[in-house]
């Protein structure tokens, strides 16, 4: 009997399960969408055609890439019609990812009213401001957390689901397992990137370009301070320790795959459309895994052989350290094609030529690149003339002590005859003339080609003809006839327009058609959805009247348009009168304000107890708290002046969740509520441990939460948030329209050595090599550029650079005298001593100008 159902088992039960697990694995087989960039409508166009499952573009205004040509609304509805008729329809993403000033309130609700009406598909915000808007009054869009919002754990995605985003672009410092994590336990689309180019900063926490030039990184005008040259004091010492690598992730795509990331972008918006299409490519084939190694080995060089600059993973597997740096050189490199053997004249007519075996065919006009000691840049030129060297047999008769009478030996010797061609095939020995005033070139650099014509012809953009797919408004017309009068409306699903004319008709023996009058649209915002004739008398109308009916009719159509946004725009800005009190007499003298001090150094508490005027004092903590440094901070508490208020870090990685937690609940344990949080996922971290406590958490929020407008400030009000710190990237008359706005609510930091970069990159690893944590040589380094002196602080690999010159409104705090707004000190990374403390700290309470600060965008105005 057992023998009969084990053949049973073995003949019909297991080919069952092997053909179930079949099916259930082709169904599972999950594809994450492929999102490209799109700088230009070229660029768009390129990414669908190979291969793309969404774009990401930004408009006119309000893109985090504003030098990018970006996109009028026409031609937004243009390729939101094109991606949409595609059979298995395509996405439009759009980037409303800058930090918004409260005046640029009323030009962003305009702008979401109209991606809300042409249909996209999401918007990629940093502004909590901005998301309220969505939340508030339009509620059909889809809003996804930019990378610029700085989400780098688990608590931070399950906040911002809760917060109502459909979809978190994660940090690009984080790896493969925290993502992996995160993908699998926080119930929110994810989306990863998977290449481009890399900010040395965490992404959102890059102060530096705005600080330092004026033109702000997180509001689209970043001019990349991290490509500088930059010095070691006292060394002479010169690198490029900022300059980041490019991320490269072709490896992980598989893993991406099988934890089911969303969504797989590339970084690229100011790249050429033959860069987008070549990388679009590439990834689609590794997604589909369709194609051989070899064959994705060449299409990897095409995209180098457009834009690269040496790939990485930067922190995919872990520590990042120094690996994701180019210390030596920054640009476009190109791909590797061979090593100088040498530079010489190989005939009377030609010029001085670099002389090496080429792995890869090359032909006139491709570019060539070469990496200098000398600089920093690559050395560039264009192939002008090619010479391939073919080997000439030649007879020589060798020397001996015979007469010249007796025969001699003959011997063959090879010799280099150079030819000029228009292409050289691989592994032919080239010579390619150099540019007339060409820099020393050292044997066995690296030869790069940087430009490639055959890579050009690869990739061609197919026009689209977008008249009867552009996601215009829809309408439909109606038309009403009769002997005296001609009636026509306009309808949408927004508004009905009409327009009527008395006119004297007669009626026709043939059929009247007037469809076709209406359906002439052209260039409006409007598409033709329909049309319906009334006419029982079959009346004759001439085209010229129905064209000149359908003209006004879209005239009333733009009109009502504008008023339907006007009335939108301005319910959707208005600020809620709840967050004033008019009980509150306004403060008369500065020294009379609420003032804050924040510090890293335990030591700095205690000397808090001799400052005056102060109400409260917040101290940061780090993960790496010990216990004894815990007992220590507790009993400060009946030391220092006014509230005792605990920040937590900035970043607060998978490996630093744990000891961070138990810090929290040990202090909670014993009724500690006063808290300062820097990103939202510290909402989470709090609620959880306070969970099951009675007594209420006190929360204020760091500069690191943005708050530029009043709509930000409602969205982290409503969070339960106590008081709002305002970011020291702002400017004068911003500041000063909010405090008046929500008084009592906000503080407004007066000194501080502003971090303008927070990165897990580490400097000193970049130029002297990486010991790890534990034995870690680097804890400050100095360095000097064009922009000027910069401190570099290490904790535990956290990489925090700020300028020599702390940043300080002394001289500038008699504007908001008159506002309820508490003045904030903060002494964090650098050391301070008591008296240099005291002397900072009564210098602000006199309003006296501080030596050897400076004011940021204070004076000059935010861009």
């Amino acid at each position: 009997m057992f023998e009969v159902l084990t053949k049973i088992f073995i003949k019909t039960i297991i080919p069952y399960l092997m053909e179930r697990d079949t099916k259930t694995n082709i169904k599972n087989d999950f594809k994450p969408e492929l999102l490209s960039p799109a700088g230009s409508m070229d660029a768009a166009l390129a990414a669908f055609q190979y291969g793309a499952d969404a774009i990401y573009l930004g408009v006119k205004k309000f893109s985090a890439r504003a030098e990018a040509n970006n996109f009028d609304f026409a031609e937004l509805r243009d390729i939101t019609g094109y991606a949409h008729s595609f059979p298995n329809p395509k996405k439009i993403y759009v980037t409303v990812n800058t930090l918004i000033q409260n005046q640029e309130l009323k030009d962003v609700a305009r702008t979401l009213a109209q991606l809300s009406i042409i249909g996209i598909d999401g918007v990629i915000i940093q502004d909590l401001g901005v998301l309220r808007l969505i939340k508030e009054s339009f509620p059909n869009l889809a809003p996804h957390a930019s990378t610029q919002m700085a989400i780098h754990n688990l608590e931070g995605a399950l906040y911002a689901k809760e917060l109502g985003f459909k979809r978190v672009v994660l940090a690009r410092e984080l790896s493969s397992n925290e993502i992996k994590n995160i993908v699998q336990n926080s119930r929110v689309e994810i989306e990863v990137f998977i290449h481009g180019a890399l900010c040395y900063s965490y992404s959102g926490l890059c102060l530096f370009s705005s600080h330092c030039y004026g033109l702000s990184g997180n509001r689209g005008r970043c001019i990349y301070p991290c490509r500088d040259l930059y010095q070691v004091k006292g060394t002479g010492e010169s690198y490029l320790p900022f300059s980041m690598k490019d991320l490269a992730l072709p490896d992980f795509i598989s893993e991406y795959k099988k934890c089911k990331v969303a969504s797989l972008k590339i970084e690229g918006r100011k790249k050429s459309p033959l860069y987008v299409g070549a990388v679009t490519d590439y990834y689609r084939h590794i997604i589909d895994e369709d194609i051989s190694n070899e064959e994705l080995c060449a299409k990897a060089e095409d995209v180098k052989a457009i834009f690269s600059r040496p790939w990485c993973e930067f922190g995919v597997r872990g520590k990042v350290a120094g690996s994701a740096v180019d210390p030596n050189w920054t640009g476009h490199r190109g791909v590797e094609i061979g090593r100088v053997e040498g530079v010489k004249s190989i005939a009377k007519n030609v010029g001085a030529s670099l002389i090496f075996k080429t792995t890869k065919a090359i032909e006139l006009h491709d570019g060539i690149q070469l990496d200098l000691t000398t600089q920093t840049k690559p050395f560039g030129f264009a192939i002008n003339s090619i010479y391939v060297a073919e080997q000439k047999q030649k007879n020589t008769k060798e020397k001996s002590g015979k007469s010249k009478f007796q025969k001699q030996p003959v011997k063959q010797q090879n010799e280099e005859e150079w030819k000029k061609v228009i292409r050289a095939e691989a592994g032919s020995r080239v010579a390619i003339e150099l540019p007339e005033h060409y820099p020393h070139i050292p044997l066995n650099t690296t030869v790069y080609c940087g430009s490639s014509q055959e890579v050009k012809n690869k990739f061609k953009i197919q026009n689209v003809n977008f008249r009867n797919i552009s996601a215009k408004i829809p309408v439909r017309f109606e038309l009403s006839l009769t002997q005296k009068q001609l009636s026509a409306c306009a309808v949408t699903s927004l508004f009905t327009v009409k327009v009527e004319k008395e006119l004297s008709l007669e009626p026709t023996r043939k059929v009247f058609e007037a469809q076709s009058a209406f359906e002439k649209l052209g260039d409006t915002s409007y598409s033709f959805n329909g049309f319906s004739l009334h006419n029982e008398d079959n009346l004759f109308v001439p085209v010229s009247i129905l064209n000149d009916v359908r003209r006004e009719l879209v005239s009333l159509l733009d009109s009502e348009y504008e008023k339907y946004l006007d009335e939108l725009i301005q319910n959707s800005i208005k600020i809620s009168e709840r967050c004033k009190d008019e009980t509150n007499n306004p403060n008369s003298e500065i020294k009379n304000k609420e003032w804050i001090m924040k510090t890293d150094d335990f030591e700095l508490i205690k000397s808090a107890s001799s400052l005056s005027n102060l109400n409260e004092v917040v101290c940061e903590v780090n993960p790496h708290l010990s216990e004894n440094s815990l007992r220590e901070f507790l009993t400060l508490g009946s030391e220092v002046k006014g509230k005792l208020r605990l920040a937590l870090p900035l970043i607060i990685r998978r490996r630093d969740i744990t000891a961070i937690k138990k810090i929290i609940t040990t202090l909670a344990s014993i009724g500690f509520c006063n808290w300062e949080i820097a990103n939202i996922s510290h909402l989470l971290i709090l609620k959880e441990a306070y969970l099951s406590r009675k007594k209420k958490l006190d929360i204020t929020s760091s500069w690191s939460c943005y708050a530029l407008n009043g709509k930000a400030i409602e969205e982290l009000l409503d969070l339960d948030i106590s008081k709002i710190t305002l970011s020291t990237e702002d400017s004068l008359d911003n500041i000063k329209n909010l405090a008046q706005l929500f008084p009592n609510k906000l503080a407004l930091i007066v000194y501080q050595d502003t971090p303008l970069f927070t990165s897990e990159a580490c400097p000193y690893a970049v130029h002297y090599g990486c010991k790890g944590v534990e034995n870690c040589e680097f804890r400050e380094l100095n360095l000097k550029s064009k922009a000027g002196n910069f401190n570099v602080y290490s904790d535990h690999c956290l990489t925090s650079v700020v300028n020599e010159k702390p940043f300080s409104l002394s001289g500038l705090l008699e504007n908001f005298v008159n506002d309820e707004i508490a003045f904030k000190v903060e002494f964090i990374k650098k050391k301070y001593s008591s008296e240099k403390l005291l002397s900072i700290w009564n210098n602000l309470q006199r309003n006296q100008v501080i030596d050897q600060t400076h004011k940021s965008n204070f004076e000059r105005g935010l861009k």
